[in-house]
């Protein structure tokens, strides 16, 4: 005959504190299966019996190379329209800024301006790495206006830099068909005067000055300074000198 053994509450607590510690750990080694693999930060004891930390894991940050070499201005140069007349586009970039510059000029030498510049400026994000048609290693890039984000491609392309705006549809470009190459430095910055383009002596047209009179200006210019030297003349042809 079976003997069946009655505990009273009081009897059974010990055996039932146990029964619960073993299944409390029970179920906390069954949700934790790679034990045998410690995660990054976990004290580990290595061969010497010492306690080691594996360093953290730390996510790849975007190519350091588009970070460090996009800031600047970069331009496509002195561009020949097949319409006749020249174009020249620079955009310039800051860690988290850009502002683009294009300008279409009359003559050959993108020097006579044929209309007021088209300029425009936002921030700007780099995102993913991807692989461009062509096979360069590109980079997403957001380019933020007040009147919206142009999704573009950008890359760097030996000591060029192509950059594909995104069209109307807001959709990104996956190569660089439609896109310029610019080279760093330069821009239309290099049309600007600088103090040692004026140095030397400068004279001034003749012009007519009160009645029956001319006037005559020169202007010497030497690094950051320059003289001026205005001359009245009788006659209307800057000949005969009346004072200085």
């Amino acid at each position: 005959m079976k003997q069946i053994l009655r505990l009273s509450m009081k009897q059974a607590a010990p055996y039932l504190k146990g029964f619960v510690l073993l299944m409390g750990l029970t179920l906390l080694f069954a949700c934790n299966p790679d034990d045998d693999n410690p995660s990054p930060n976990t004290n580990v004891a290595d061969d010497s019996g010492e306690n080691t930390v594996d360093p953290p894991i730390v996510e790849p940050p975007i190519s350091e190379k588009i970070t460090k070499e996009l800031p600047g201005d970069w331009t496509t140069g002195c561009l020949v329209l097949k319409d006749g007349g020249t174009l020249m586009t620079t955009w310039s970039f800051t860690q988290s800024d850009f502002s683009l510059k294009q300008t279409q000029y009359s003559d050959d030498s993108c020097k006579d301006a044929k209309d007021k510049p088209l300029e425009r400026s936002g921030t700007y994000a780099i995102g993913n790495e991807v692989t461009s048609s062509e096979g360069y290693t590109a980079y997403e890039i957001d380019l933020k206006q007040s009147g919206g984000t142009s999704k573009s491609l950008v890359a760097l392309k030996d000591d060029k830099l192509l950059l594909n705006l995104g069209n109307d549809e807001g959709s990104r470009p996956s190569d660089f068909s439609a896109s310029f190459e610019y080279s760093k430095g330069g821009g239309e910055s290099t049309n600007s005067t600088t103090s040692k383009d004026l140095e030397g002596t400068w004279d001034s047209v003749c012009k007519g000055f009160e009645q029956d009179k001319s006037l005559g200006i020169v202007i010497v210019a030497k690094g950051a300074q320059f003289t001026w030297h205005q001359f009245v003349f009788s006659d209307t042809s800057c000949k005969e000198q009346e004072s200085k």
